[in-house]
């Protein structure tokens, strides 16, 4: 059950939203290493690549 009073502070709350916000931006930089990659390997745009990988 919730409690309606807060009691950990301005600092418990921002570190876990830093946190959030750094996992976030190394999932971005992890997709353009991936993309990256297909380029470097396939020679293709990930946009190229990923609707012929349907077929």
């Amino acid at each position: 059950m919730a409690r309606l009073q807060w009691d950990g502070g301005i600092a418990a709350a921002v570190d876990p939203t830093l946190l959030g916000r750094y996992y976030e931006r190394f999932a971005d930089h992890t997709v353009q290493v991936g993309v990256r990659t297909i380029f470097m390997s396939a020679g293709e745009s990930f946009g190229d690549w990923s609707s012929s990988a349907g077929e």
